[in-house]
């Protein structure tokens, strides 16, 4: 479910996974120029206290920061003065005339102690607010955010996600779940994602409000999650917490620095705690928004290298609820999670414990398994239970690092490609198949009557079909089974080699993964091309302006 993506905002382009460093004009803790010179992209700022101040002009100018600027409502500051709502459209209106980049509607908080029925109330009236602003806020080109309400109420979020996710707005933000942070309750924060992504648009930047600690960002993001907001840098500096991705420490506790951060990296403790109050603050504040950035960094090579879910349980046992919430997730968004994962990865599996049968990769191995029905050989292989020997060195089986080594052994070559059509298509193959081997005695490409239909990768021992290894899955699969359809106006195009746009697809079996070979055929069943299908089915229709295919040959 984590991705690498790029928002597109009015004031240039923000790389996802990422953080809004929160600025209070009125107490600034590190000044804005520092924030951008570090790598921070996004500056959120909030619109009560500029309106509470009588700020009018560019907001931009007054946070003298050039890139996009993010305002939120105040309606968390109104609330803790114990004012519950105010003009939505109004404070709309005041964020639009500062000039703000990103604007958020004045939502009604749904809190942890809200009855179903107050709760209910405050999440259909937010969802209008949220319609009543669209227009508005388009048609001066900024972007809209959509709160999501709901508080601990299942049925109360999901109706108000799935409500907002007609709208179609710019982004998605999950609200009040600061309480649940604080708290430490980070199975409840779960659910509130899991529910609001199930619901809302996967095209579209996933907001978590408040979330601001490097220690909780991993399994954020492996939950969908590509943006986040908080003050947290400066109000821990304040009270003396000293951030890490393994949770906070305390400067009057501490006797070195475990960060080696340009401002950590020549200065100890003692040293810092001689200075003035204000000068400590910025010192602690800097390092914490290294310390977030850092995190970040690491999340997003993670998502390059396939690894994120093993910096996630890594993580995981910085505190014993982070770890409890960690496993309930990969229960509680076990198929969304498959679903989204792609088929093939960069680099193998890491067998750590129990909790890596939690994982979507192993979850669909043992899915997949059940298709084979060609052999009956199987050799146990923890965490994936029986696996048939014929598929031993297909990823993930292949590409597998545990304490317990996966035997290997020879198969006979036809037996070997029965099986993997099996696994990866759910095909039967009767055909006996001619062969090409390298030096160290792996397949390379496969022939049928003569003709090459395509090879088995070398890294993960997966079929790449060309164009006549297409046509044999097509024959052995009924339609719309293992097919990406085309409508008429993309044929030309695509036949000619060039890739398959969201837009363009009517159709596609919705069992199909991500960087999985498929046929692409048009509205009559013909063969145009073979490619790679680069999202899931659920995110081809969610896109517009994505590839959905790229096509290796025409």
């Amino acid at each position: 479910m984590a991705r690498l993506s790029i928002w597109e905002t009015p004031r240039g382009r923000v790389e996802l996974p990422n953080m809004a460093v929160v600025v209070n004009p009125n107490l600034i803790s590190v000044p804005t120029n520092e924030i951008r010179e570090m790598g921070f992209q996004l500056i959120m700022t909030n619109s009560y206290i500029l309106r509470r101040r009588g700020f009018s002009g560019d907001v931009h100018n007054l946070l003298e920061h050039n890139g996009p600027v993010y305002t939120d409502s105040g309606a968390y500051q109104l609330f803790s003065r114990g004012i519950e709502d105010q003009d939505s459209i109004e404070i709309v209106r005041y964020q639009l005339e500062i000039n703000s980049d990103v604007i958020t509607p004045f939502d009604l908080l749904v809190m942890p102690w809200d009855s179903e029925e107050e709760a209910m109330r405050k999440a259909i009236e937010t969802v209008e607010r949220v319609k009543e602003a669209i227009p508005l806020v388009r048609e001066k080109g900024k972007l809209i955010v959509a709160p999501i309400q709901g508080g601990r109420h299942p049925k109360v979020r999901r109706k108000c996600a799935r409500e907002l996710g007609k709208l179609r707005a710019d982004v998605y933000a999950i609200g009040v779940v600061v309480p649940d942070l604080l708290e430490y309750n980070f199975k409840e924060v779960v659910d509130a994602i899991a529910i609001s992504k199930e619901e809302i648009p996967l095209s579209r930047p996933c907001h978590l409000f408040g979330a601001g600690h490097p220690m909780v960002l991993p399994l954020y993001v492996a939950l969908g999650c590509d943006l986040f907001d908080s003050a947290m840098y400066a109000i821990a500096a304040r009270d003396g917490r000293y951030l890490t991705h393994s949770g906070s420490l305390r400067l009057d506790e501490m006797e070195e620095f475990p960060c080696n951060c340009p401002v950590c990296y020549n200065k100890s403790p003692g040293e810092v705690s001689g200075w003035s109050k204000r000068k400590r603050e910025y010192f602690i504040s800097k390092h914490n928004l290294y310390s977030v950035l850092l995190e970040l960094k690491r999340i997003r090579e993670a998502i390059r290298r396939n690894r994120l879910l093993d910096l996630v349980l890594e993580r995981a046992n910085a505190h014993p609820m982070l770890k409890e919430a960690t496993l309930y997730s990969l229960k509680r968004l076990s198929v969304l999670m498959e679903e989204l994962d792609p088929l093939e990865k960069k680099s193998g599996l890491r067998h750590i414990g129990p909790e890596t049968s939690l994982r979507p990769e192993v979850r669909r191995a043992r899915r997949l398994i059940r298709r084979i029905r060609s052999t009956k050989s199987r050799i146990y292989v923890d965490p994936f239970g029986p696996v048939p020997i014929e598929i031993l060195k297909v990823y993930p089986f292949g590409q597998f690092v545990s304490p317990r080594e996966t035997p290997r052994l020879e198969v006979d070559p036809n037996s070997l490609f029965r099986a993997l059509m099996e696994y990866l298509y759910d095909v039967r193959i009767r055909e006996r198949f001619e062969f090409t081997f390298s030096k160290e005695g792996r397949i390379k490409d496969v022939i049928l009557n003569g003709e090459r239909i395509g090879s088995i990768r070398a890294k993960d021992h997966f079929f790449v079909p060309n164009i006549r290894g297409a046509r044999l899955i097509l024959e052995k699969s009924e339609y719309p089974r293992n097919r990406v359809i085309i409508k008429k106006e993309a044929e030309d195009f695509v036949s000619r080699g060039k890739s398959v746009f969201c837009k363009f697809v009517l159709d596609l079996d919705s069992e199909l993964r991500p960087m999985q070979y498929v046929p692409v055929v048009n509205e009559e069943d013909e063969l145009i091309a073979v490619g790679k299908l680069i999202l899931s089915p659920r995110e081809v229709f969610d896109f517009e302006r994505h590839v959905a295919v790229r096509v290796k040959r025409g």
